[in-house]
Order: structure tokens, then sequence, then C-alpha cells
């Protein structure tokens, strides 16, 4: 854990707790804000947090907790969302959509760490 954070008095749990939640501001920031797919933010955002992995020591079920969070996402979005939505919408993606997209490429990452666990 980061020297700065354990001077503070915060737990570890505090500290990743912490370190994660800009990931996820950041992702449901590109879902809402952004009509478009962009790699220049997709992929920072993954190298971010490649970075805090191994900064934090997260683990393959932090990274599991977080692709259970974008399904609950993406599972309300599809509940509460008219089908014309997803029809209508082509060259931009609903938000829905983007969600899955992220759970994709985080459920990727979160077995390549039980892979190498």
């Amino acid at each position: 854990m980061s020297g700065a954070i354990q001077k503070q008095g915060l737990s570890p749990r505090v500290g990743r707790f912490l370190a994660l939640s800009p990931i996820i501001l950041l992702i449901l920031g590109d879902a809402l804000f952004f009509q478009q797919n962009s790699d220049w933010r997709t992929f920072p955002i993954l190298i971010f947090y490649i970075f805090l992995i191994i900064r934090y020591k997260i683990t393959a079920t932090t990274t599991f907790l977080i692709c259970l969070v974008l399904f609950l996402f993406m599972y309300v979005h599809y509940i509460f969302s008219d089908p014309k939505v997803f029809a209508t919408q082509y060259p931009f993606a609903p938000f829905g959509e983007k969600m899955a997209e992220w759970l994709y490429l985080f459920l990727v990452i979160g077995v390549i760490q039980k892979w190498r666990e």
C-alpha cells in the first residue's frame, strides 16, 4: 500500500476504494457524456486501471466486482429503456451497449489476472 495512504491512517481497504473510484467515474462519464466510442478514451482508462492493479496489488476478485457493477448498470438500462433506442441510434452506442463493452474489457482483464494469480 502507498506510504501516503498509510500515513493518513486509512485502512488498505479504504485506500483501494479511493484508488478505484476514479475508474468507475471515468467509465460512467464515458458512457453518459460521450455518444461515440473512442479508443483515445478507452485505452488510457484501461492502462490507468492496469497501473492501479500493479500499484495497489488489486486482485482478480476486485476486478470481477467491478464487472458485477458494470453488469448491473447494463442490466438496469436494458430493462428500463425502450427497444427503439437500440434500433434508431445506429452510429451512436446507447448507455447499455457502452456498459457491455466496458464489461467485456474488464472481464478480459479479470481473467488474465486470475490466470496470473
